[in-house]
């Protein structure tokens, strides 16, 4: 179910063969720390749900709703986390994080250390 949450990227409640390859390669990648570059690059396009080289507050709630329900917190956890990250890295103040943002956020907030 949490694998459904965070790579379904269209939410058609089915993992395609393209979603099944990024997310292996994300958690093979991940593990590996001469690969966290390509880790972080790869996340960020994993985040970046509808692709348009930017990550809104929904597509960062997403990923925290998953990471949320699997620790068993409640939604407005979510919320708080995703306020906190966007008051603290959206730089540029346009609501959205860039690649550069969203990279600097991973590596202080350490955000993906559910995966390892």
């Amino acid at each position: 179910r949490f694998a459904f949450k965070l790579f379904d990227k269209d939410m058609n409640q089915k993992i395609s063969f393209r979603e099944f390859v990024i997310s292996t390669a994300f958690l093979t990648y991940n593990r590996m720390p001469e690969y966290k570059i390509k880790t972080l690059e790869l996340a960020f396009d994993l985040f970046d749900l509808d692709g348009n080289g930017h990550i809104d507050k929904s597509e960062l709630r997403h990923f925290y709703d998953a990471v949320n329900e699997l620790k068993g917190l409640d939604k407005n956890e979510s919320i708080r986390m995703v306020s906190e990250i966007f008051k603290s890295y959206d730089i540029d103040n346009s609501e959205t994080l860039d690649k550069y943002e969203f990279l600097h956020a991973v590596m202080k907030e350490n955000i993906l250390d559910i995966f390892e």
